[in-house]
């Protein structure tokens, strides 16, 4: 089964095995063996069913390079949120490495989970890990991924600081009142 780093602490499924859409960049001038070709994404299918995932779909573009906001371009994204409703996925997994923007762009336009396959590959590792020196690589491994990627509100610790205390007592961060 898909871990919980993967596909999220809430994403516990009745009985049934989550389902994922693929979605590559196929470069124009390309050989046939990169990102995108049929061998890689033969590659990321096994690599998703070792993961516990079933593929559904998978949307592939034939571009240059990936879009900079959304990996592929606007009509694909609009071809891949109708793909995901209609299978009824779980994840969206990108044979390619995506930016944090990305997968955020990509996620809000879907409306489902989206990760690359260097995610789903940390998965694997986590799921298959025994020893306890293993786990703590793979953790690590992940941490390290996810550092970049963490997102929030950004405003919710920003400028922490104090106010002033019953008494005229200073409290922060900016030294001492006087």
């Amino acid at each position: 089964m898909a871990g919980t780093w993967l596909m999220g602490a809430g994403a516990a499924t009745a009985g049934r095995r989550p389902t994922a859409v693929l979605v590559a960049v196929h470069p124009e001038d390309g050989d046939g063996s990169g990102p995108g070709s049929e061998t890689s994404l033969a590659e990321l299918t096994r690599l998703a069913d070792t993961d516990g995932l079933t593929v559904a779909d998978a949307v592939v573009q034939n571009r240059p390079r990936p879009d900079p906001a959304t990996f592929v371009g606007s009509g694909k994204v609009d071809e891949l949120a109708a793909v995901a409703e209609r299978t009824h996925a779980d994840v969206v997994i990108a044979d390619g490495e995506l930016s944090p923007g990305q997968v955020r762009n990509l996620e809000e336009r879907t409306g489902v989970r989206v990760v690359d396959r260097t995610a789903l590959i940390l998965d694997i590792f986590a799921e298959h890990a025994r020893t306890s020196e293993g786990r703590v690589q793979v953790e690590l491994a992940q941490i390290a991924y996810q550092l970049p990627r963490l997102r929030g509100d950004g405003r919710a610790l920003s400028r922490v600081g104090g106010g002033r205390m019953a008494g005229g007592a200073g409290m922060g961060v900016r030294g001492p009142v006087r």
